[in-house]
């Protein structure tokens, strides 16, 4: 969605502008698109053979949709009974058996279709879930370091849309200040400046409740303090599906706009900062957990080996052990 800068705006000079000026302001706001699920339209193995049998058996064309249109899909979607129609297969012949029985096994036939569409959709499910659950283990020959990584990503992304350098800012943990953590195309020592707040950084909050934000010309929209001195800029948020992480910065040496394949583009790059970031957390989680299970299996093997397993042979006494661990 685009917002162009209109009546409303001011200049540089805290002037108002009383006309419309051209659009060098855009915010881009991600939709989600609504592809299709398996329970929405199903691809129905020879359902045209199963039409043209059950018209050859019975004289009655079978429709799970109705009359046919252009627009019409070729295969059901939610079926009930009353969605089932049967027109007769030619005015010349007479049909072999009468509606009603034809009706009632083309209710059958439609809830065949009913339970294929909902084990499909549970097919469709259970397999993202199975790629959900592939253990992110770390590779035996990734020896290059996470600052290399963020800022190869970063490095491809300005490429890929004409930007001569770009940079991510991650938030700190009370969500009140914004920090250098990877650039591309500026100075290392960068990194050595202190965190932006995040309090007036409207371009960065903008970016964080999910908008990316195109300042095609900087000079002219000074409020959206842009961290960097740069002609044209790019903002978009970096963020888990819960948790917003910071934002990724693109800056352009002249001033340009940025077509919505562009922004896009952008965004998945964006996608890829998180993922990594995200990825690097878990490896040092599952790391840590590792060497907390070897120290507890090492723990109890040391208490295990000083525990005597051999009962004292004593007359008229039976001696069993017994231990408590401490607290």
């Amino acid at each position: 969605m685009d917002r162009p800068l209109m009546d409303r705006s001011i200049d540089s000079k805290g002037a108002k502008l009383s006309r419309k000026i051209p659009s060098y302001l855009k915010l881009h706001k991600e939709e989600l698109s609504s592809a299709p699920s398996p329970q929405d339209e199903v691809d129905i193995p020879h359902w045209s053979t199963l039409q043209d049998s059950f018209a050859e058996a019975t004289g009655w064309k079978l429709d799970l949709f109705g009359p046919e249109s252009e627009t019409q899909t070729p295969c059901p979607r939610s079926l009930t009974p009353t969605d089932v129609v049967l027109t007769r297969g030619t005015e010349k012949s007479e049909p072999r058996v009468s509606k009603d029985v034809a009706h009632r096994l083309a209710e059958s036939v439609s809830g065949l279709v009913d339970q294929l569409q909902h084990s499909l959709n549970t097919v469709w499910q259970r397999e993202a879930e199975l790629a959900a659950g592939i253990p992110v283990c770390e590779r035996t020959d990734e020896d290059e370091h996470l600052a290399n990584r963020l800022e190869s990503v970063l490095k491809a992304g300005a490429n890929s849309v004409g930007c001569a350098a770009a940079a991510l800012y991650l938030l700190d943990d009370a969500t009140s200040e914004l920090k250098l953590r990877a650039c591309w195309g500026m100075p290392t020592s960068r990194l050595l400046d202190p965190p932006r707040p995040l309090r007036g950084a409207v371009a960065d909050l903008e970016a964080l409740i999910g908008h990316a934000v195109v300042l095609q010309d900087t000079q002219l929209l000074p409020h959206w303090k842009t961290p960097e001195q740069y002609a044209a800029a790019v903002c978009l948020p970096v963020a888990s599906p819960s948790t917003p992480l910071g934002t990724a910065w693109f800056f352009a040496n002249e001033t340009r706009g940025f077509s919505d394949q562009e922004t896009q583009i952008l965004e998945v790059i964006a996608g890829r900062l998180a993922a990594d970031l995200e990825r690097e957390v878990l490896l040092a989680e599952g790391s840590q957990s590792a060497q907390m299970n070897r120290e507890l299996h090492q723990a109890s093997q040391w208490q295990e080996d000083r525990l005597p397993n051999v009962l004292p042979m004593i007359d008229d006494w039976q001696i069993s052990g017994w231990a408590e661990m401490g607290g």
